[in-house]
């Protein structure tokens, strides 16, 4: 296969505040991971080894690993399968979210009435509107504002197949009027692989 990859999504750290104290640490992105702790002052590094820490998805997990820290949740990169989980062991506690200026803040609303939430936006995402992308049989996508920057950028094709690493990049997809969207197993890159190499078995079957 040929593949393309373009970066759709430019990002940039927003310098943020002291560090508030905080029950659980949670990151729903490993760039969320890389913003923050690459911004973290030495007064705040007791303070977020006190709390727990929390990813959306196995990817952030293990950039939370890579900064040398230990991580007590790992969601499963979905909002509505890791809300109830994460909700266990974390209800009724303050919980502080580092994120991006544009997320979508997918966990919000399951938890809002069960949770006290900070946020602090380590980092701004922008759509990049202004791109040459050739067209593709496959466009995987791999968040919501990644999705919607492609569909600035590309008039979908009805021979197109769109793949989504997760429900909130495939509601992104719907949304923007692509109905056909297909969904990773998991949110995680070799998932996307499986899921063309499943698609292309499927056209081309032994």
């Amino acid at each position: 296969m040929e593949v393309t990859g373009v970066s759709l999504v430019k990002l940039t750290p927003v310098t943020y505040p002291a560090v508030p104290a905080a029950d659980w640490l949670f990151f729903y992105s490993k760039n969320g991971v890389a913003f923050f702790f690459s911004q973290l002052q030495p007064p705040d590094r007791a303070k977020v080894g006190s709390m727990n820490l929390a990813a959306y998805g196995e990817a952030t997990a293990e950039a939370i690993r890579e900064a040398g820290y230990s991580v007590a949740f790992t969601g499963t990169g979905d909002a509505a399968g890791t809300a109830p989980a994460f909700l266990t062991i974390a209800a009724g506690k303050t919980v502080l979210f580092a994120r991006a200026l544009n997320s979508r803040h997918a966990l919000l609303p399951y938890l809002t009435a069960q949770i006290q939430c900070i946020d602090i936006i380590v980092y701004e995402n922008t759509p990049i509107t202004s791109v040459d992308i050739p067209l593709t049989d496959y466009a995987v996508l791999t968040s919501p504002i990644n999705a919607i920057s492609y569909l600035k950028n590309v008039t979908p094709q009805p021979f197109q197949r769109y793949i989504a690493i997760g429900s909130t990049t495939a509601k992104a997809l719907r949304d923007a009027g692509i109905n056909d969207v297909i969904t990773a197993e998991f949110p995680l890159e070799v998932s996307l692989a499986k899921t063309i190499f499943d698609l292309e078995e499927d056209k081309n079957p032994k």
